[in-house]
């Protein structure tokens, strides 16, 4: 059963099913937030139809320096009804049998979204059957990364744990010792890092000196902190929150205006 809440979708559904010369296949125009499935089925896939709420930015860490998230229910429920997800979830989960499979992958590969998404998922009793894989595909306009790819299922069989980690990225410490402390490149910093590593990075900088530091609020609710310091003789630029987001620039000395002008424009896009 293919179930979809547009009728153009089910449309195009139908049409390749009967190209294709398939029999077996029945489509339903239904939006599964305001309405119920009277079915039972041993397995269900769902693609990017439980949390569509792509604006939202989830739930914040504990604070920049963590990518923690406080174990709050009040918090945890807010997510869930805000973005539809409790609902959507709650009637899919109602049509799968006791012991089903669900294979589902959402836009949550931000760890603020995939947190709560993924206790979302604990929390209505379904269990990792395998270790979760981030989605890489081609639109017409561009690479798309995407959510994990979840494989679940209902029952007492060996599970894995959930993990609440940042995922692994490409980012590695700034190596002092690799080369040239200058430059060639009038715009190029020696080193650009904006993956969650940035923080590990940042600490491994030794002898830190801060220039300047603010740490605020944004409008959006995220803690913004953002730092202009020196570590042997080079320039950093580091800025964190509580969004996941960490960017570490370091540049010589004779490029300190760069990072000074990226620091201002921090300053000016907070309160």
């Amino acid at each position: 059963m293919g179930l979809d809440r547009s009728a153009a979708s089910i449309a195009v559904a139908q049409r390749k099913a009967e190209e294709l010369g398939l029999r077996n296949l029945r489509f339903l125009c239904l939006d599964i937030e305001a309405e119920s499935l009277v079915h039972v089925f041993d397995m269900i896939v769902t693609t990017h139809a439980l949390l569509q709420a792509e604006q939202d930015l989830g739930i914040p860490s504990r604070s920049w320096r963590t990518f923690d998230r406080a174990d709050d229910p009040s918090q945890q429920a807010a997510f869930e009804q805000r973005t539809g997800l409790a609902a959507r979830l709650d009637r899919l989960c109602g049509v799968l049998r006791a012991d089903g499979c669900m294979i589902v992958t959402e836009k949550t590969r931000q760890l603020a979204r995939r947190v709560p998404f993924q206790r979302a998922l604990a929390g209505r009793g379904l269990r990792l059957v395998e270790r979760p894989a981030p989605l890489r595909y081609r639109t017409v306009e561009e690479i798309v990364d995407d959510g994990p790819f979840y494989v679940l299922h209902q029952g007492d069989r060996t599970t894995l744990d959930w993990d609440e980690s940042p995922e692994q990225d490409e980012g590695t410490p700034f190596d002092f010792h690799a080369g040239p402390v200058i430059s060639a490149d009038l715009d190029t910093p020696l080193y650009e890092n904006h993956w969650p590593s940035a923080q590990a990075a940042w600490e491994g900088l030794h002898d830190r000196v801060i220039i300047r530091e603010v740490t605020r609020q944004a409008s959006d609710g995220r803690q913004v902190h953002a730092e202009r310091g020196r570590s042997q003789g080079l320039q950093y630029l580091y800025c964190a929150n509580t969004f996941d987001q960490r960017q570490l620039v370091i540049v010589d000395e004779t490029r300190s205006a760069m990072l000074d002008t990226y620091y201002q424009e921090i300053l000016r896009e907070l309160p």
